[in-house]
This record gives C-alpha cells, structure tokens and sequence, in this order.
C-alpha cells in the first residue's frame, strides 16, 4: 500500500479508534445504581434508658437520589461493653424509627453502628458521635401576640401545643395579671366573644392559682378570632380586654394529650390527621435530648385519617409530644409541627389551677437530628473514582488522537509539498513555467488543523462537564 493510502487511512481510523476508546471510557465511569442507609440521631432523653435513631433507606445513581421502602432492616448498635439490636422495616418515605435499648448512653458518647438489609447486605457501618445535648432547661414561651390589648388587667394567651388544628378541640390557658403590680389576678371572670371562625367548647372558670384559668375551643377554619373581656369581683373593680387570631396549623394532627400521663407505664393515644395526610412523625423528647420516635400509617377515613400510638414507660418529669409530616421536626412549633407539653406522673403538689398553668410558660427544647452516619458516602466515593477513571482513559484517547491526526496531517501536507516542488523542477527543466502553489496552501494546513483541535476539545470539554469534572 502506497504511503498516501497509509496515511488517508490513518486519518479516517484514528477519530474512529479514538470514539471507540471514549466509550468504553465512559461506560467504565458511567454511575451505577447502589443502595444505602442514612442514619439520623439527635441527644439522647433522661426519661429512658436508651437511644432512638432514625433510618432512611435511600438508592442513589450519580447526582440522583430517591428514597425508598425496605423491609427486613435490622440495626445494632454497641458501646460502653453494651449492644442492642432492631429489627423492621421503612416506610414508604424510606424512614424507620429504631429503638435501641443501650444503658448509660449519654449525649458525645461513640458508638458502632450497622445497618444491613434482608439479604444481609451492609446499607451502613461506622462509628457515630451522638449529637450533644439542646438548648439545655426550657425558656419563657412566648404568648400569643395580641392585636389589641388594653385596661387595668393584662391577659397572657397560650395555646396547648401552640397552634390550633382546624375542626378539632383545643385547650387555650390564660393569665391575668395586674398591670401596675405585675402579679396575678385571681377570681376574675372572663367573658369570650367569637368574632370569627371559632366555637366555644368549654368556657373559662374564674381565675385561681396567680390568675390562671383555661378553656376548651375549636377553629372552624384557618383564621380564629375572640375578644377577651376580664372583670374582677373584688374590689377594686378592675377590666382588661385582649382582641387578637389564635394561630392555627392546617396540617397539624389532632390529639388529645391530656396534661399529665402515668409514670412507668404505656400510654395509648389516638391521632387525627387532616385529609390529605396518610403519614405522621411523632418524637417524645425532654429538656436534654430524644426518648423516643414513631412512624405512624394513618388510615383514611371521611374526616381525615387516623393512627394509634402508645407512648412508651417514661421517668417522672416534663415532656413534649411532637408531631410532624416531617421525620426530621423535633424542635418548636413550625408549619404542621406541633410541640405539646405533658407531664409524666402526678402534678406538681400545691398546684391548684388548671392543669395547663403549670407548663404554659415552657417552650419546647431545641432537639435537633443530625445527620450522623451516611452509608452513601463509600458508595459514591467508589463511583466518584470510577468516574474519574472512565474519564482520563476517554481523555487519554482523545490526546493520542488529537496527536495522530496533527502529525498525519503535517506528513501528508509535507508530502504534497515535496511533489509540488518536483513537477515545479520538472516543468522549469523543460522550459515551461513553474506552478506558483502560493500562501493558499500553508493557510489551507493551518485550517485544517485548527479545525481538527477544535474539534476534540470540544469533546473533551463536553466529557469533562458530563462527568461534572
């Protein structure tokens, strides 16, 4: 074969090498679908002796993540000479609420943890740092903001939980206090006047305990008005009024906690979910971290839907029962979150006002999950060296390409080159005019090769940012 056939070939077969190369290059570094486990934890509660993490099962291809359900999950978990293990399954938003009853785990401790799947196969190991305690005691709760407020007596709102749940009874607390002496009023009487879209279940009994006093009301939509009107019976006559919206959650769930539960013993709930709701969170926590976390399925009914809980044995103190559509809402009321305030065995002895005074002026502690194990993470390492792999054995192709056909090129312009000047010295020895090739022909070279390394650094800049490189 002639040398020009050589190199005609040459320059057809190396893009068509070069191409070849680049795909398996790319197949090598294509991502592949795997499958894992994050695990959340947040400060472990006082009020048991144990740790309740949460799991979400995930499966993941390149920048694509999607969470899916798995059953047969079982967790372990080991420290301090202890191990606990868990068994079941996530739920359709691949969240499972694991209890791992481990003795004198404490917030900073490290421990082993392993989550694996039914077919035994490790979705995440590793040693987790459980998060450190939250924002420590509970502060002053804010009352419900008022849009007018005026006389001699100051009227303090608060809602249990802090927001009402459309169409269903909640307990609303009110304080009476002097507005001169700052302490509070007994015996005054409250009056209640709906203005708009509330129902009174159960009015105010005269004020008691330092001017507590209580009363049963439903949100009949999304905006509830009153007018408070207060009347001392002692002289000297004293009045108050407090005009204002209670603040109602349209997704909050609906359950009716009563203030205090037994100590030490199961306690059964049932929860009402609006209609568009068929899944709920629910997290018990206390002032230093989580004691325990459930996954509930509702079912669906014309009202709304509906769940069951038990609450767990729980140490005498001072709890608040979270719920959310969210797995990860523990802390204060926001959106559908509602954080409502319990206690754990007997009230307070001497307390003698309504039961809600004692815990009206507590906020919700700031009991936050944090991300503390992420089976994913070895996965995509693997992926990300693969990918990185696949691309400089594309690259690489491209480069030795991109040679080939700049030195092909030059070969094959030098060539044309040297017979041009021949027939040129054949033409003059003959006594005929030489050909005048001129500066077309360097600039016709210069083109093409430009051309051809435009042309593969455009594929390479397209894989590079393909591959995110």
């Amino acid at each position: 074969m002639r040398p020009g056939s050589l190199e005609r070939a040459g320059l057809v077969a190396t893009p068509v090498v070069a191409l070849a190369i680049v795909a398996i290059g790319l197949r090598v570094g294509a991502p592949s679908r795997v499958r894992g486990a994050r695990v959340y934890a947040a400060s472990p509660g006082a009020g048991r002796e144990g740790l309740a993490l949460q799991v979400a099962t995930i499966t993941e291809e390149g920048p694509l993540s999607e969470v899916i359900p798995m059953a047969g999950l079982t967790v372990v978990a080991s420290a301090r000479g202890g191990r606990a293990e868990w068994r079941g399954e996530s739920n359709a938003e691949g969240v499972a609420e694991a209890w791992l009853a481990l003795a004198r785990v404490r917030a900073g401790d490290s421990l082993s943890v392993s989550v694996s799947a039914a077919d035994g196969s490790d979705l995440a190991t590793g040693v987790v740092e459980l998060p450190a305690s939250g924002s420590g005691p509970p502060a002053t709760f804010a009352a419900v903001t008022a849009t007018h407020r005026s006389g001699a007596l100051a009227l303090d709102v608060f809602i249990d939980g802090g927001k009402l749940v459309p169409d269903a009874s909640g307990t609303v607390a009110v304080r009476v206090r002097d507005v001169t002496a700052h302490h509070g009023v007994d015996g005054v009487t409250l009056t209640i006047t709906p203005e708009f879209g509330l129902s009174i279940d159960q009015p105010f009994a005269p004020t008691s305990s330092g001017g507590w006093t209580q009363a049963r009301v439903t949100a009949d939509g999304l905006v509830a008005t009153w007018t408070l009107s207060a009347a001392s019976a002692s002289p000297p006559a004293q009045a108050g009024t407090w005009y204002g919206e209670l603040p109602v959650s349209p997704g909050a769930a609906a359950v009716n906690l009563p203030t205090n539960i037994p100590a030490g013993a199961p306690f059964p709930l049932d929860v009402v979910l609006p209609p568009s709701s068929r899944r709920l969170y629910v997290a018990v926590n206390d002032a230093v971290g989580r004691d325990f976390g459930a996954a509930l399925e509702a079912t669906a009914s014309r009202k709304g839907a509906s769940a069951s809980l038990v609450i767990p044995p729980l140490a005498p103190g001072v709890y608040w029962l979270v719920t959310s559509s969210d797995p990860r809402a523990s802390g204060p009321p926001t959106g559908s979150a509602l954080a409502r305030p319990f206690r754990a065995g007997p009230p307070v002895p001497g307390l003698q006002g309504p039961p809600l005074a004692e815990l009206a002026l507590l906020s919700p502690p700031c009991v936050s999950m944090s991300l503390v194990l992420d089976g994913l993470a070895a996965p995509r390492e693997h992926a990300d060296r693969a990918r990185r792999r696949g691309l400089h054995i594309a690259l690489g192709a491209l480069a030795v390409a991109t040679l080939l056909e700049v030195l092909l090129i030059l070969r094959a312009a030098r060539r044309t080159q040297r017979r041009l000047s021949a027939v040129s010295e054949a033409a003059r020895d003959a006594g005929v005019d030489a050909l005048e090739t001129g500066p077309g022909a360097g600039a016709g070279v210069a083109i093409l090769l430009a051309v051809t390394l435009l042309g593969f650094a455009f594929l390479a800049a397209l894989m590079t940012m393909r591959a995110g490189g």
